[in-house]
């Protein structure tokens, strides 16, 4: 009888409305797909007293959540739908969606408005078109009845969103508080290439599933929309500005983060200020949702997934929302916003009950089981039959109640100190951090118009990462700041100013990966004066330029109050290097009031024009820095900038060239020589060799090198392994064979190539060789083999010499290896006859076969008629010729630069290495280097030291040294280099043992 009684209720509550109904905040409405019903609202307010681990709209708790079903919310009315968004005045915007079984759309609505006064009145907002095209300030949008991903409301510009699974586009749609829309823009994500096929949808990793709209911590409106990606990927979260009038900056289009545990985001929510939910829709108990905290480039996820369902917790439907929690015995008077967690779930409950609807629990900790806390709402009131796979998305109505700005929890002090030995103008700098344990990664220091620091004192459970002279990084040994109070975490020292006030910029340090500023505050002080902290001065010091390299010599005083470990120069002009820029000193270092010996560093760079100054700041350490470690107290003299005149110095004094003569000569009778360079000049300066025959030399080679496009009969460049040349020397890296003279003395040309391609140094090669003898028919001048996109051609004009008797009407290439290399054309008919002494052409062929590899001679000669043959064996040409001393020889160039697999834009480096033994990026795996033949991993520490190398890397470095010792947390940088192709790649690996 019970069963009976509480079937009749939950029919009475599912009936159609018989008279407006108008959405109250606190309510939520759920989709779903079930009996022709498709959405329904259901009173979720009265939640204090809401019983929990059970069916809450069940008659036996006494607080039942009631259930309302609009007739016109139906299958018939709307099609199958999924996504929901409410706007501040209660109207209700569904998305026709294929996610919960047939993709049944209307022939007319794709986005359909519920009234707020009257929820049952329903209109096509916005229309689906099955042409693709502009729908710009129309009220439709084409989809082919792919439907949509989601949809959401921009509260603050009051528009729609829509991620539409056709195109994978966004579309912005205005009109809210109308019965019908306007389509405003489109955004295209930076991933999508669609390509306007209506019939051809796009697939995982060009669509967008589930959007939101949030007004992050810096005040910016963004819209932020997940990308769904092929299974095993981890799916997406990217962002987009809006600017003042609500429209996208589809610059500003950006990843924030990937889901931990998700191919398919489908929901999207904000908690005012710093919270968000995203929600996956997967296979059966595997869809998870989980709770972030921060704002732009900077959320981190709480420790574990949000508990949603019975089991393994992971039952979520696709669909999320934050709730209010009922302040207790009162209906009206609702809580926080976003104390509560709502969730679509297949599976809530399976054990004594089947509960499918949606589930609640607290957002924040909460103590007890999942059942002692969850609040349950059956969908169709049958907890005994399983209703699996119809659950869809939830929306709570509710306000931007109850804003946090994630800055209002941190603070900043400094306090004067009286350190004599330290400087005239010392603070002691303390933090407090009462947001969110391990969120923080560090904080920066930064002084403001001149102002630079020197630090001392850090407390011992904190590191600094970085030091320059005008900032300080600080972060704790674990890499996250917990919640506390740091009295006293470090002492900084201004100096280097030259007005009052003086400023520093204290930056809080979001997470991993982005590490962006999250909040900042602008500490000012009045020093007076301009301060200037007891540090070293380099002194008995000369510049001076020797085989082409500038070399730095001198000795440090320290005036600093302690033993100085280990000093860094920093140059005032950035595009200066020094090498070594750190110098660690043996115990114990260099004593107060003490000089050392000399030291010798190279300068390199751009920045060293002779006349001007190089300048530069000398920043001491009491101990020295290894594997990027800071020590605790340095100190920087930036009042007194020691300064010396760059003296002229010239790359090509520290340049040998050398053209030794080869034994045998090529097949055409010319001469050869063997190249050789020893470079004693910069390594990575010098960026290709060029080889030019003068007054008419042709040249052929054969290297190892690769071959740079275009290749000339003239002129030839070679590209050293790796791209550029380094401080070695290079025994025969190319033979040259000089051919096309007629005098017995010839010229050719070697040029170095300098960073932008231009010539900096040359070099005249005199040869004797005695001249070919003249060709008596016919041979091919002017000519060149070349790459294009991968292909060899040969590119050739035929002169008719003048020891020839005969106008030449046709003429054949006669390979010297057919077999092994095959052309496009072998057979040509002159439009008009070529008489003697006279050139014809350019012809233009292609080269393939076995025998087309890279230093391969491509050698023919050429046979000339005087007629045309047309087939008949009875009708060959009266006269041919064929000069036979004069076969033709050119080395096939290099293409592999222009058509390898082993290309940059194939390689994916990782930005992230956690080698904790979890099975996750717990190696640096290099993603597309299995196509290259042969690739070499260099990695450096902050201040450029190789800390790991590799020649023939292998996808297995975990973040240890050379010896195989772990290196510490940070920021590292990498060098990737393809040898197939010459290429470099750089990035950076931010190593993290959590």
């Amino acid at each position: 009888m019970r069963t009976i009684i509480f079937t009749m209720l939950v029919c009475l509550l599912n009936a159609g409305l018989t008279s407006a109904q108008v959405l109250q905040k606190g309510q939520a409405v759920f989709s779903f797909n079930w009996q022709n019903r498709v959405a329904e609202v259901i009173d979720v307010r009265n939640n204090s007293l809401a019983c929990t681990g059970t069916n809450w709209a069940a008659p036996a708790c006494s607080n039942t959540a009631a259930i309302t079903q609009p007739s016109n919310w139906s299958l018939s009315r709307m099609g199958a739908i999924f996504g929901i968004a409410i706007d501040d005045k209660g109207d209700v915007f569904f998305a026709s969606s294929p996610i919960l079984g047939p993709a049944i759309v209307s022939d007319t609505g794709i986005i359909f408005r519920a009234d707020g006064a009257n929820l049952n009145t329903v209109s096509d907002f916005i229309l689906n078109t099955n042409t693709y095209g502009p729908v710009i300030k129309t009220n439709t949008i084409p989809n082919n009845k792919n439907g949509f991903g989601n949809i959401a409301y921009d509260r603050w510009y009051q528009q729609l969103f829509a991620t539409n699974l056709l195109d994978g586009k966004i579309y912005r749609i205005s009109g809210v508080g109308s019965a019908s829309g306007t389509v405003e823009s489109v955004f295209t994500p930076p991933f999508n290439t669609f390509n306007g096929d209506i019939n051809s949808p796009v697939k995982p990793g060009e669509r967008c599933w589930g959007i939101g709209v949030n007004l992050d911590n810096d005040g910016v409106v963004r819209v932020y929309f997940a990308r769904e990606m092929p299974y095993p990927s981890l799916g997406e979260v990217w962002s987009v500005a809006l600017d003042g009038a609500g429209e996208f900056i589809a610059s500003s289009a950006i990843l924030e983060f990937q889901g931990p545990n998700a191919t398919k985001i489908t929901d999207l929510a904000f908690a005012p200020g710093d919270r968000m939910l995203i929600a996956e829709r997967e296979g059966p108990h595997s869809s998870e949702v989980w709770q972030y905290h921060g704002t732009h480039l900077a959320w981190a996820p709480e420790n574990q997934h949000v508990t949603v369902g019975s089991g393994s917790g992971r039952n979520c439907a696709g669909g999320v929302d934050y709730g209010y929690r009922q302040s207790p015995n009162d209906i009206m008077s609702l809580g926080d916003c976003s104390r509560l967690i709502w969730a679509s779930s297949n599976a809530i409950r399976l054990d004594v009950l089947a509960v499918y609807g949606i589930c609640a629990v607290p957002s924040d900790p909460y103590t007890g089981t999942y059942l002692q806390n969850a609040i349950m709402v059956d969908m169709d009131g049958d907890t005994i039959n399983q209703s699996k796979g119809v659950m869809g998305d939830v929306e709570i109505f509710r306000d931007d109640c109850g804003r946090i700005d994630i800055c209002d929890y941190l603070d900043v002090s400094a306090e004067k100190t009286d350190d004599p030995n330290a400087g005239e103008c010392c603070w002691k700098f303390s933090l407090t951090n009462e947001y969110l344990d391990d969120y923080f990664t560090g904080v920066q220091f930064c002084g403001l118009d001149g102002v630079q620091l020197s630090y001392s004192g850090v407390i011992p459970t904190w590191d600094v990462v970085q030091h320059v002279p005008t900032s300080v990084t600080v972060t704790p040994h674990n890499g996250n700041i917990p919640i506390d109070h740091f009295p006293d975490l470090l002492q900084l020292c201004l100096s280097g100013y030259s007005s009052s006030p003086q400023r520093v910029v204290v930056k809080w340090l979001g997470p991993d990966p982005h590490q962006s500023v999250v909040c900042m505050d602008t500490l000012e002080f009045d020093c007076g004066g301009n301060a200037n902290p007891r540090c070293v001065r380099a002194v008995e010091d000369s510049l001076v330029c020797k085989n082409g390299q500038y070399t730095y010599t001198f000795k440090i005083k320290n005036n600093a109050p302690f033993n100085v470990q280990s000093f860094v120069i920093t140059p005032l002009d950035p595009n200066i290097q020094v090498t070594p820029g750190l110098v660690n000193l043996t115990p114990p270092g260099i004593a107060p009031n003490t000089t050392s010996g000399y030291f010798s560093v190279t300068l390199t760079g751009s920045g060293l024009i002779p006349g001007q100054p190089f300048c530069f700041y000398l920043t001491a350490h009491d101990q020295p820095v290894l594997n990027g470690n800071f020590p605790h107290a340095c100190c920087t003299d930036s009042v007194l900038v020691d300064c010396l005149p760059i003296p002229k110095c010239d790359p090509c004094d520290g340049v040998a060239i050398s053209a030794a003569p080869v034994g045998s000569p090529d097949p055409a009778g010319g001469c050869c020589r063997s190249l050789s360079i020893t470079n004693n000049y910069l390594p990575g300066y010098f960026t290709g060799v060029q080889v030019n025959g003068l007054g008419g030399v042709q040249i052929s080679y054969v290297s190892g090198w690769a071959i740079q496009p275009p290749v000339t009969p003239s002129s030839v460049t070679f590209i050293p392994p790796g791209g550029t040349l380094g401080t070695a020397t290079y025994n025969g890296f190319a033979d040259i064979c000089l051919n096309g003279f007629t005098t017995p003395t010839q010229q050719f040309v070697v040029n170095l190539l300098g960073p932008n391609g231009e010539v900096i140094c040359s070099d005249t090669f005199l040869t004797e060789c005695p001249p070919p003898p003249p060709p008596t028919c016919a041979v091919a001048v002017k000519d060149s083999l070349w790459c294009e996109g991968g292909q060899v051609k040969y590119t050739f004009s035929l002169m008719n010499a003048v020891a020839n008797t005969f106008d030449i009407y046709s003429f054949q290439l006669l390979l010297s290896d057919p077999a092994g290399i095959q052309v496009s054309q072998d057979y040509f008919i002159l439009s008009t006859p070529l008489p003697p002494g006279l050139m014809a052409g350019p012809f233009t062929i292609d080269l393939w076969g076995s025998s087309v590899q890279a230093g391969n001679p491509f050698c023919f000669a050429i046979a000339a008629h005087d007629g045309i043959w047309g087939g008949d064996p009875d009708e060959y040409p009266r006269t041919c010729c064929i000069d036979s001393v004069n076969v033709h020889c050119l080395p096939i160039p290099n293409c592999g630069g222009q058509d390898s697999c082993c290309m940059p834009s194939g390689i994916q480096m990782p930005t992230g290495l956690s080698p904790n033994g979890d099975n996750l990026n717990d190696v640096f795996v290099v993603k597309g280097i299995e196509k290259c033949k042969e690739v070499s991993l260099t990695v450096y520490n902050r201040w450029g030291n190789v800390v790991f190398h590799q020649d023939q890397y292998d996808n297995t470095w975990g973040g240890t040294n050379q010896s195989g010792n772990d290196l510490p947390q940070g920021t590292y940088y990498i060098l990737l280099t393809l040898h197939d192709t010459g290429s470099t790649m750089a990035g950076y690996v931010d190593l993290r043992r959590l």
